[in-house]
C-alpha cells in the first residue's frame, strides 16, 4: 500500500511541475507577444507622425511663375499655392480643421 501511495505522490508531483513549466512557457509567450505588438505599435505611431506631415516643393509653371505644390497625406490630395503666405494660411488652417 504504501508503494502505491509513494507512486501516486510521485505522479503527482510530475503532472504537477509539468503544469508548472507549461504555464511558465505561457507566461513567457504571452509576454514575448505582448512585447513584440508593443513594439509594432510604437512602429506605426512613428510611422503615422512622420507620414502625416504635409511635403512642400517650390516649382516654376512655363512663364516662369512660382507656385507651390503640397501634398498633404491625411487628407491624400493635392494643393497648389500662387505665395509662401498662402503656404503659411493653409498650414495655420490645416491643424484646426
Amino acid at each position: 500500500m504504501k508503494v502505491q501511495s509513494r507512486h501516486k505522490l510521485l505522479d503527482w508531483q510530475k503532472d504537477s511541475e509539468n503544469q508548472q513549466s507549461s504555464v511558465r512557457k505561457t507566461i513567457a509567450n504571452l509576454g514575448k507577444k505582448i512585447a513584440k505588438s508593443l513594439h509594432n505599435l510604437g512602429d506605426r505611431l512613428l510611422r503615422f507622425d512622420t507620414n502625416s506631415e504635409p511635403k512642400i516643393w517650390v516649382r516654376k509653371d512655363p512663364s516662369g511663375n512660382i507656385y507651390f505644390r503640397i501634398y498633404d497625406p491625411i487628407r491624400e490630395r493635392n494643393i497648389y499655392l500662387n505665395s509662401e503666405e498662402e503656404v503659411r494660411c493653409w498650414l495655420d488652417q490645416r491643424y484646426y480643421l
